[in-house]
């Protein structure tokens, strides 16, 4: 959140099966998180509107939106972006996969749009062949 109100957390979790970044409620294309979240294998990323409705400039820093996100994982390099922390009214059909598909334009990984106890995998299985 914007400050003085409250210090926003993010956290980076690095494990023999991969890494893991969770953004807390930040936004915008920030670069000190863009660094943090570098190269991670999921990306959990707060998504509170679609980009272009936000109530004014500060509260698009505050709080993730759809575009910001993409450009976020992109630049970031990460494997996954799972979105979380929808407004009810992003997680409707026809919103949420116009979101997606606007997302997927920019960021060329697999894009999860998160709910409550769902579990994330690491990694998503990719298809082995043989010589």
């Amino acid at each position: 959140h914007v400050q003085p109100t409250l210090n926003c957390l993010s956290y980076r979790i690095e494990t023999d099966e991969g890494t893991i970044v969770y953004s807390g409620d930040n936004g915008g294309v920030f670069e000190p998180f863009i660094e943090f979240a570098k190269g991670a294998d999921v990306l959990i990323h707060m998504n509170h509107f679609l980009s272009g409705t936000e109530l004014n400039p500060e509260y698009r820093i505050m709080s993730g939106s759809h575009l910001d996100n993409a450009e976020t994982a992109k630049q970031a390099g990460v494997g996954m972006l799972v979105l979380t922390h929808l407004q009810p009214d992003l997680d409707v059909f026809g919103t949420r996969e116009r979101m997606v598909t606007e997302i997927a334009a920019i960021f060329d990984g697999p894009i999860v749009v998160g709910h409550d106890l769902m579990k994330i995998p690491m990694k998503v299985p990719g298809i082995k062949t043989a010589d």
